[in-house]
């Protein structure tokens, strides 16, 4: 996860408990969803290479979920939103991170 990501989910949870609302919180709403749709491809790929057991289907689910997440139309809580995004964030951006070997296949 990059630095930058890491300060914006650290932001995301700081704004979540202080300042749920306002123009700081929305722009970074705005962020974390340019953050997810950057991620989601290259997290999906990853994730449809694991071997088909519980770790993919719940790395299917995190991945799914981030994508509605990204075009969900509110209102919404804007506390949970600021959490829900900064996790889903940090969840596809673990996936997405280049890895030096593919995931290993259980035989």
């Amino acid at each position: 996860m990059s630095t930058s990501l890491i300060q914006e989910v650290e932001s995301a949870l700081y704004l979540a408990r202080y300042e749920p609302t306002g123009e700081r919180a929305d722009q970074l709403r705005a962020r974390l969803r340019e953050r997810i749709e950057e991620f989601i491809e290259p997290a999906s790929r990853y994730v449809d290479a694991l071997p088909d057991n519980r770790a993919r289907d719940v790395a299917t689910s995190t991945v799914t979920y981030a994508g509605r997440l990204v075009t969900m139309a509110g209102p919404f809580d804007p506390v949970a939103e600021l959490r829900l995004l900064a996790g889903s964030a940090e969840a596809v951006s673990v996936y997405a991170a280049p890895r030096d070997r593919t995931p290993r296949m259980r035989e």
